[in-house]
């Protein structure tokens, strides 16, 4: 055993075994000489003896007893800290789908580039947390039992990440077009005549530019169409993030079952 592994296992330092095991020695050659000496007292001979006999084996049994106890709490600690690595980055891929998906439903539902860009602005954030989530698969030792989910992990934060590369490219001027479409709503709507009840509104063109985006138009996808409504072409969300994140998901409760267990 390395002496770093002795160490974690005993919870004392080389200087402390050492003088332990050098009082342990000056005990034992302290009763074995106070036993030589008066050899001719027996008793008193015997009870030197039965001393140094029990200060050897009270050592021993005392250092086991430690090193089980020790072994014991460090198994403890490390369990503990292992369910709440997984947990949280359980917790932290929930998080990323919540975000996602909700904005998702409010880009859909609005067909606002203002909206477009507050969300995307939300998923900049979600690549982040996958970002963290990956460097601690990578570097930190307790993601060793659930390593196999990086794989997955890092399919989630590409496909996020080619929504916001498109957001950084496209949004400027599909902002400038969502600014000229709101002042010609307003325009429109300020000058309604009384009575009209057929309005004329400006067409929504900053949405229709949206909806040509290659990323977002496939992201928008309904969910059921999205899992294979079209037979053998599920779409980009589907096989890069949904997919991805189910077998993540899996994987990460299994291993706390199996922790648990």
């Amino acid at each position: 055993m390395a002496e770093s592994a002795w160490k974690d296992r005993t919870r004392f330092r080389s200087r402390e075994i050492r003088l332990m095991t050098g009082l342990l020695l000056f005990g034992v050659v302290l009763g074995i000489g106070a036993a030589y000496w008066f050899r001719a007292e027996k008793e008193v001979s015997r009870i030197f003896v039965t001393g140094t006999v029990t200060l050897v084996f009270g050592s021993l049994l005392g250092g086991v007893v430690s090193l089980l106890i020790g072994d014991f709490d460090r198994r403890r600690v490390q369990r503990a800290a292992q369910l709440e690595f997984i947990s949280n980055v359980l917790a932290d891929l929930k998080g990323v789908y919540d975000r996602v998906d909700r904005g998702r439903t409010l880009i859909s539902a609005h067909q606002s580039a203002k909206t477009y860009g507050e969300q995307m602005r939300e998923f900049i954030d979600a690549r982040v947390t996958l970002l963290a989530v990956q460097r601690a698969l990578r570097f930190d030792d307790r993601g060793s039992p659930i390593l196999p989910v990086l794989s997955d992990v890092n399919q989630m934060e590409k496909y996020v990440h080619s929504l916001t590369a498109e957001f950084v490219s496209q949004y400027k001027d599909i902002s400038r077009s969502q600014s000229v479409y709101e002042a010609r709503m307003k325009h429109a709507l300020d000058n309604l005549p009384a009575g009209n009840t057929k309005l004329t509104l400006p067409e929504n063109s900053p949405w229709a530019e949206l909806a040509e985006l290659t990323q977002l138009k496939d992201f928008l996808l309904p969910v059921n169409d999205a899992k294979g409504a079209e037979v053998g072409h599920p779409s980009s969300y589907s096989k890069q993030f949904l997919d991805p994140l189910d077998r993540a998901s899996d994987t990460l409760r299994k291993a706390l079952e199996s922790e648990l267990a």
